[in-house]
């Protein structure tokens, strides 16, 4: 169990005859106690980092040891000189009975014990406080080298961080810019590519625009040619009194308007189901028909020719 400063200060001792001085006892324990007092005293980390606080307690805990060495080397040797008075004054007692005349002898020798005893105990109270000294340098030593680390740290992290900020604008921007400049080409590609298409387009309704326009002109004409054909025949039949006009003339609609047969052999036109007789003029007219037909297909087909995709 380790002795407190008030142990020593207070510790009690047996009297005997002829032994030491009660009051140069105390005074010698007060001494002592008061020097371990001293070495008891620790700095206030409190209101220090972490990081400084963790480097100045194991700075503390150094002193500690120190201190604790110190304590209980000065215990050993005070343990020690106590034995070896403890013993000295033994055999003062014992050789007094024998020999008084040597006992003045033995207290020279007991005082230079205690001398020697005091002399080491201050010699390690001074080491114990040189060393506190030592350890509360090194400690302030310590704090100010871990606030500059930290002051540049700090300043390095930050002109890190803004060099990276300014990294990502840069590349933004740049990435921004490439994608409207490749939004623009597209673009301009997009509305090229539709308006090349719409050009087409445009033409081709052009060109069938003329087309249709080429071929209602051929139209008309081959109607006009038929209808010439057809004007002679009758006139033709007028003149010849055994061909049936009925069946020459054009047939007329419900509103009497002449309607020209292109087809006379056509199954679904309901005019032809009434033709059981199929004279000259009546083969004139069918073939007159095909013909008209056979133009009107021309016409049509010229006039849509070229014009799938």
């Amino acid at each position: 169990m380790a002795l407190t400063p008030d142990d020593i200060e207070k510790r009690q001792f047996g009297t005997s005859r002829k032994g030491y001085s009660p009051d140069e006892v105390k005074r010698f324990l007060a001494e002592v106690a008061d020097a371990q007092r001293q070495t008891e005293a620790t700095p206030a980390f409190a209101r220090l980092g972490d990081e400084v606080a963790s480097v100045l307690e194991s700075v503390h805990r150094s002193a500690e040891s120190i201190t604790t060495s110190a304590q209980t080397d000065a215990e050993q040797t005070r343990a020690e000189a106590d034995a070896y008075a403890i013993e000295t004054r033994a055999k003062a007692e014992r050789d007094a009975a024998d020999h008084f005349a040597a006992a003045a002898d033995d207290r020279a020798a007991a005082k230079r014990a205690r001398d020697a005893a005091e002399a080491f105990a201050a010699s390690e109270t001074e080491r114990i406080t040189q060393a506190k000294k030592e350890s509360e340098e090194q400690a302030s030593s310590v704090l100010a080298d871990a606030q500059a680390r930290a002051e540049q740290v700090t300043s390095a992290a930050e002109t890190q961080a803004a060099a990276l900020l300014d990294d990502a604008e840069t590349r933004s921007e740049a990435q921004l810019g490439q994608a409207e400049d490749e939004a623009r080409r597209r673009s301009t590609t997009v509305i090229a590519q539709a308006q090349g298409r719409l050009d087409k387009l445009l033409s081709a309704e052009r060109d069938v625009h003329d087309r249709l326009v080429a071929a209602s002109a051929d139209i008309r004409v081959a109607i006009g040619r038929v209808a010439g054909r057809q004007a002679a025949e009758l006139e033709l039949a007028t003149e010849d009194p055994t061909i049936d006009i009925d069946r020459v003339a054009p047939w007329n609609d419900a509103a009497g308007a002449a309607v020209i047969d292109l087809d006379p052999n056509d199954p679904n036109d309901p005019n032809d189901a009434d033709e059981p007789w199929r004279g000259p003029a009546s083969m004139a007219g069918s073939a007159q028909g095909d013909a008209l037909s056979r133009m009107v297909n021309d016409a049509v087909g010229n006039a849509l020719k070229g014009l799938q995709p």
